[in-house]
């Protein structure tokens, strides 16, 4: 009897102590000012943090909901563009038994929960069996999602800092992306308007311009060029049979024979390359056995290797798509 009752004097002084202990208060993170005009895609940032000896220290930061904990001393916090709410990235949400609140049942999980965050906590304690509940690993818990502590660990890492230094990073990473992507005539012009003024972006530009150019001389090419004349019925009506074999078989021939011109005129082409010579691309800067390295552009260091048999004369047009050379129709 003794016993039980310095027991339960005990817990009273410190469920007590509890009540009467107040948390320290923590300033909530200001955002800092933006150094970068870009805007996450997604509408966040996710950033995986980790806490080991030496305390909390991040890992990764994406613009995407791409990262994954793989330990549990790790946590994903899920940053909105104006950095005015921060909460944790859950595998599993799990459905709040009240406005935050979620009833909890104390496991070895490695899937990432509101119970399992190191960034849930019990309730204060409103009397001694509450106390007593939560020491006791075998009874389901309420926990809910502390914001105080989300923000002491944000302040501490200085979480809004770091996303705006990678901000550069995504920038440069979507400007690549859309370069690639960037296929028809109103595709490039977009792309070049857009980063007309990004210094980063500059041989990607040269490039973008280069390929309008290309696209729109194709273009004009098939505008200019002469329509043939439509036959009429009563032109085919009054030419015989054999005669319209004829033709046609001098038609094919000639074309034939243009084709095995161009073919052998562009041959001799490629095997008298050499150093200095204009191609359909620019100028050959160095040759190597199998490919050619080409100044794609006179007034500055941009140039890409092209292989020999895929170089044409001047003139046969140079395009580039998604950032591959695409070599004009041979026959």
């Amino acid at each position: 009897m003794l016993y039980k009752t310095i027991f339960y004097t005990f817990l009273s002084s410190l469920f007590f102590a509890g009540c009467v202990s107040q948390q320290p208060q923590v300033k909530a993170p200001k955002a800092p000012a933006s150094k970068s005009d870009y805007v996450s895609q997604s509408g966040y940032y996710y950033a995986l943090i980790e806490k080991n000896k030496e305390g909390w220290k991040i890992l990764e930061i994406e613009d995407k909901p791409v990262v994954q904990r793989k330990f549990t001393n790790q946590e994903i916090l899920r940053v909105t563009e104006s950095y005015d709410n921060v909460y944790p990235h859950f595998e599993d949400e799990l459905k709040p038994i009240k406005l935050n609140y979620y009833l909890c049942k104390e496991t070895n999980s490695t899937k990432y929960t509101p119970c399992t965050t190191r960034f849930s906590t019990l309730p204060e304690a409103q009397n001694v069996s509450q106390l007593i509940a939560h020491a006791d690993d075998n009874v389901a818990k309420y926990k809910y999602i502390s914001k105080t502590e989300i923000d002491r660990v944000v302040n501490t890492i200085k979480l809004f800092d770091a996303i705006e230094a990678k901000k550069e990073v995504f920038k440069f990473a979507l400007c690549q992306e859309q370069f690639q992507n960037a296929a028809t005539t109103d595709e490039l012009e977009e792309f070049v308007k857009k980063y007309a003024d990004y210094e980063k972006a500059n041989e990607m530009l040269q490039l973008a311009n280069k390929n309008l150019q290309s696209l729109r001389e194709s273009l004009l090419t098939k505008q200019e060029a002469p329509q043939k004349p439509s036959r009429t019925y009563q032109d085919l009506y009054h030419k015989s049979e054999q005669q319209l074999e004829r033709d046609n078989i001098y038609l094919a021939k000639k074309e034939e024979s243009a084709i095995h011109q161009h073919a052998n005129s562009v041959e001799a082409f490629r095997k008298k390359l050499q150093v200095g010579m204009q191609t359909n691309c620019g100028t050959i800067l160095e040759l190597d056995a199998q490919k050619a390295k080409i100044s794609l552009d006179e007034k500055s260091e941009s140039h890409q290797w092209i292989e020999r048999r895929k170089i044409f004369p001047k003139g046969e047009g140079c395009r580039f798509v998604r950032g591959k050379y695409i070599a004009p129709p041979s026959f």
